[in-house]
């Protein structure tokens, strides 16, 4: 029988090499740095120029889906979104602003790149939801609901923003205007002239659609501005951080651990799993991250932080080192083998075990510290397995999922939301 997979490590220390590079994000902290730890590439862009980051990868049903239509703001330079309680489109002209301080402010979590502002209202349990307007079988195309949303930028002033749709994947429709009506606005961003990127860019201001970012497959993490929800999720302001790219997943290591090349604990599928953690009072401390593939969970490299400048100057240092996990693969099943979405859940976790063989298998949810949440026991048939996972009363948080396979444990890291 072939196994789910078998992965033999060999950890050769010798192989791995530290490298000490920076990061400078301008004075101010005006820039982002995406940064490849394979080659040391490092790509500026401004954080200045633009105002909304709109997805340009394509939804893949039935769990990557999320990403094709995720709307961002650009928080790091204080534009603030509020949604309209009431007020559609159909209304646009006569759009009244009284008592928006009232209204639902819109953040952008910083978990997670699939799931930007504009979509936080989403219905969760519904993968064609984008909380913005939801998709339509009989038009191939996410429809907006016609809510109206009311945009303060950077400089105090304000504009109306509504998302008509996304046009069978392939581009975003949408309106914006001052409150005088002066500056009416039909604009689109096409998706295919940001092949290969994870956002589109583009400003209310020049009107036009940017792009910032290199290849998604070129960038390992990017260093910028955002909103840290960590330490006072109802006293948001924008903080320097490290955000991984989601074809990451990353681990923290405690101090006895990291010195060792290879991780075998537990990974966040967090994107702020670097975040801005490795602050301690005023100095960066000593923990190691060691990020791996999101697929595979073979670790890439390590990463330390050893400097921190602050917003004043804009610059970071850091070291990588190279994994010096050689993966030798027996029997590698195609990544299919074991999936769980959506990531993060919030209700129901679907699990899905593709096997050769039938056998009775026993899954848990444990916490961080290990304690044991939930067990139950499935009976696994060959081919494709469908399981559901109640997460409602998990609380926010990561946890970890085994199941007992013929090949051994499996374990995944599982986020839950509320």
């Amino acid at each position: 029988m072939k196994k789910l997979f078998t992965v033999l490590c060999l950890c050769i220390s010798i192989c791995a090499v530290a490298q000490s590079d920076t990061a400078d994000l301008r004075a101010g902290a005006t820039d982002m740095v995406f940064y490849n730890a394979t080659t040391g590439t490092k790509t500026n862009a401004s954080n200045l120029d633009w105002h909304l980051a709109f997805g340009v990868r394509s939804a893949i049903p039935p769990y990557k889906t999320n990403q094709a239509a995720a709307i961002r703001i650009n928080e790091a330079i204080g534009v603030e979104l509020y949604k309209s309680p009431s007020q559609k489109v159909s209304g646009w002209n006569s759009f009244d602003t009284t008592g928006w301080r009232g209204w639902q402010r819109m953040h952008n979590p910083d978990t997670t790149w699939t799931i930007g502002a504009l979509n936080i209202n989403k219905d969760f349990g519904n993968d064609y939801n984008y909380g913005w307007g939801a998709y339509s079988f009989g038009s191939h195309s996410v429809i907006g609901d016609s809510s109206v949303y009311l945009l303060k930028m950077p400089d105090g002033s304000f504009r109306k923003l509504a998302i008509l749709n996304l046009q069978y994947d392939t581009a975003f429709n949408f309106l914006y205007d001052k409150l005088d009506n002066s500056d009416y606005t039909a604009a689109q961003v096409r998706k295919r002239l940001f092949s290969n990127k994870m956002f589109a860019y583009y400003s209310l201001d020049t009107k036009t659609a940017m792009d910032k970012e290199p290849a998604i497959s070129d960038w390992d993490m990017v260093f910028t501005r955002y909103n840290n929800t960590t330490y006072d999720p109802g006293n948001l302001s924008p903080d320097m951080g490290i955000l991984t790219n989601d074809s990451r997943i990353t681990g923290t290591a405690v101090s006895s651990t990291a010195t060792q090349p290879c991780y075998y604990g537990a990974f966040s599928t967090y994107i702020n799993a670097i975040g801005k953690s490795w602050m301690k009072s005023t100095t960066p401390d000593s923990l190691t991250y060691y990020v791996a593939d999101a697929t595979t969970s073979q670790t890439a490299f390590k990463f330390v932080m050893n400097y921190f400048g602050g917003s004043y100057t804009g610059k970071m240092a850091f070291t990588t080192t190279a994994s010096a996990c050689a993966t030798g693969i027996a029997e590698l099943n195609t990544p299919e083998a074991l999936t769980v979405y959506p990531v993060p859940a919030v209700d129901v976790l679907h699990v899905r075990l593709t096997s050769e063989s039938s056998y009775d298998t026993e899954v848990t949810v444990t916490d961080i510290a290990g304690r044991t949440l939930l067990s139950k026991d499935y009976q696994v048939t060959a081919g494709q397995n469908d399981m559901e996972m109640n997460t409602s009363a998990r609380s926010a948080g990561n946890y970890i999922l085994t199941i007992n396979t013929t090949a051994g444990k499996v374990s995944r890291m599982i986020s839950v939301i509320r």
